[in-house]
């Protein structure tokens, strides 16, 4: 073999291999679950989820990106942590928010800057929800609200998949919250419905 080809050979073999590698597995997250948690046992028939709120899946709304999108942990919520134990009444649960908003942070300039690891975004969670009693004429009966926020930021110098982190952690801290404030409302202004 040429000199000039046996030199080609030993450089390109090791690129081409490296080509080849596989990339890292995408990060799993755990399902956000609630199952675990005491059943709120309502005096109703029937439990409806309405999902009013619908991703806006543009600037500067993320929560669609999330490995976990709120809107969905929420109505999983409805349908864990809730349970019709039978009668004439309905309840109906409405899921009014579950956004995330991307805030961009100012960054250090100068030479500062250049020796600075900045906070370079702020996620603002909200989660809001009601909850609502009817009678069989179609009367509402009885009423519960709750809400919850949170707000984390990220390093510029984030990865994708440690933003996913943060963002996942985001929402298992958001629902945690959502789901005390809540039971705290229906026991308090259900507690007549409850079983």
């Amino acid at each position: 073999m040429r000199p000039s080809l046996l030199f080609a050979a030993l450089v390109a073999g090791p690129l081409l291999l490296a080509g080849c590698q596989t990339p890292p597995p995408a990060p799993t997250f755990p399902e956000i679950g609630f199952g675990h948690q005491e059943t709120l046992r309502l005096d109703v028939g029937s439990i409806e989820t309405v999902e009013a709120y619908r991703p806006r899946l543009e600037p500067p709304y993320v929560d669609h990106l999330f490995p976990r999108p709120p809107h969905e942990v929420a109505a999983r919520w409805a349908r864990e942590r809730l349970l019709a134990m039978g009668g004439p009444r309905r309840a109906v649960v409405t899921l009014r928010d579950a956004s995330v908003q991307e805030v961009p942070l100012p960054r250090t300039g100068g030479i500062k800057g250049a020796f600075t690891t900045d906070q370079t975004e702020r996620y603002e969670a909200r989660l809001a929800a009601d909850i609502e009693i009817f009678e069989p004429d179609g009367r509402r009966s009885a009423f519960a609200t709750a809400e919850a926020t949170r707000a984390t930021t990220v390093a510029e110098d984030a990865t994708l998949a440690e933003r996913e982190q943060v963002w996942f952690r985001m929402t298992e801290q958001l629902m945690r919250d959502f789901d005390a404030e809540m039971e705290r409302q229906v026991r308090g202004s259900l507690g007549g419905y409850l079983r």
